[in-house]
């Protein structure tokens, strides 16, 4: 199976189990403890907060805060990084 590395953080709220599971670090097992969670507890304010979610410490989800977003807005996971999605405005 091919893994592509994604060109945006993840939505840690609107992420799907598979689309979590392409972050490094986190397998199935996780994935589905964070989808859980987030059916369970409702949505995630603050991606610190996933170190509430079984199998993960304040130090995981500190690894994972410059791959998760939880913002609507496409976060580009490289600064710098052009983003086709983003118009150049005023």
């Amino acid at each position: 199976m091919l893994i592509s590395t994604p060109l945006y953080a993840l939505d840690l709220n609107r992420a799907t189990q598979s689309e979590l599971e392409t972050l490094k670090g986190v397998g199935p097992v996780k994935a589905r403890a964070i989808v859980e969670y987030r059916q369970r507890h409702g949505p995630f304010r603050r991606v610190e907060d996933l170190a509430r979610v079984d199998g993960f410490s304040r130090r995981a989800a500190q690894l994972l805060k410059s791959d998760l977003t939880l913002a609507t807005e496409k976060k580009p996971l490289h600064p710098g990084q052009h983003n086709p999605d983003k118009s150049t405005g005023r």
